[in-house]
């Protein structure tokens, strides 16, 4: 920090601000893709389980509202619903792992910069430290998604994550 704390009087005080917002953006977004890739390379074999199992159920229910058997359409899609929640749920934890990192920078910042606005022109109001920051890690993660794929690790998991989509109800990710 004291390479910062150097940097702050010769870029000024909104020039440190915003290297350091920049700086934990790309920190935040990496550490958060790194924990996501690991947690999904840890629970491939369960999320590979549950959209086998939705699969299934979704054939099950189908043959069954062929036949006209509205009984056992019934029991097969409210099992398949219940497998397709806990799918679900565990997609959107899974996204959550990639979240943790923002607010220890959040908290940073905080520390440091609570009182600090950047203004803005024409106008009586500034940005404060959270709208900065979440603009800067927009940009770092659309930035990231462009790099990840030349990057060897995670390219080995974008390519288990697209190997992946065949098993799942969903196409495989597009925007990297």
């Amino acid at each position: 920090m004291k390479i910062l704390d150097g940097m702050a009087q010769s870029l000024g005080v909104y020039g440190c601000y915003l290297l350091e917002v920049a700086a934990l953006a790309c920190l935040a977004t990496f550490l958060g893709e790194l924990t996501l890739a690991a947690a999904y390379r840890i629970n491939r074999p369960y999320l590979r389980r549950l959209n086998e199992e939705v699969a299934h159920y979704q054939s099950l229910s189908e043959e069954a509202e062929k036949m006209g058997d509205t009984v056992a359409y019934q029991a097969v899609n409210k099992e398949g619903n219940d497998v397709w929640g806990r799918l679900f749920f565990f997609k959107i934890a899974l996204s959550a792992a990639a979240l943790w990192p923002v607010f220890f920078a959040l908290a940073r910042l905080q520390s440091r910069y609570a009182d600090l606005d950047v203004p803005l022109p024409g106008v009586s109001f500034g940005l404060n430290y959270v709208v900065v920051f979440l603009l800067a890690y927009v940009a770092a993660r659309i930035a990231f998604a462009k790099v990840s794929r030349k990057l060897p690790f995670f390219r080995s998991i974008l390519r288990l994550v697209d190997s992946d989509a065949a098993y799942s109800e969903t196409a495989p990710r597009t925007q990297r």
